[in-house]
């Protein structure tokens, strides 16, 4: 039987849930553009990402396998160690990376880029 976490660490590792792979690479992608960032910020950053990549790849739109509450993914990968909160700003989270987050990133970086186009090219760790 699988822990939480690794039920999670294994959703982001399978290449055939694609969309959501996808998704939750381009919000990790997010925080790591933008290091100590809040929660809000990372609604408007991932919203902008979206827009880039939806004028390349029409069919990708940001899904989770909590739905799309930013809050709950957050705390989700907070849960299984790619995220840290780094500091509180006016009562909100700000979030970075672990090194366990950039490895997600790195790892999974080609079994996206179908999906994200050409943002995943700006990506160089």
């Amino acid at each position: 039987m699988l822990t939480k976490g690794e039920r999670i660490w294994k959703s982001l590792q399978n290449p055939s849930s694609k969309d959501i792979a996808a998704s939750e690479w381009l919000l990790l992608f997010t925080i790591y553009e933008n290091k100590n960032i809040c929660t809000t910020a990372i609604s408007n950053r991932l919203a902008e990402k979206w827009e880039k990549v939806h004028t390349e790849n029409r069919k990708f739109y940001i899904m989770w396998s909590t739905g799309y509450e930013i809050d709950k993914e957050l705390i989700r990968y907070e849960d299984i160690g790619i995220l840290k909160v780094t500091q509180w700003k006016d009562e909100e989270c700000c979030w970075s990376l672990t090194e366990e987050g950039k490895r997600v990133l790195k790892t999974w970086k080609d079994n996206v880029k179908e999906i994200l186009g050409s943002i995943v090219q700006s990506y160089s760790p």
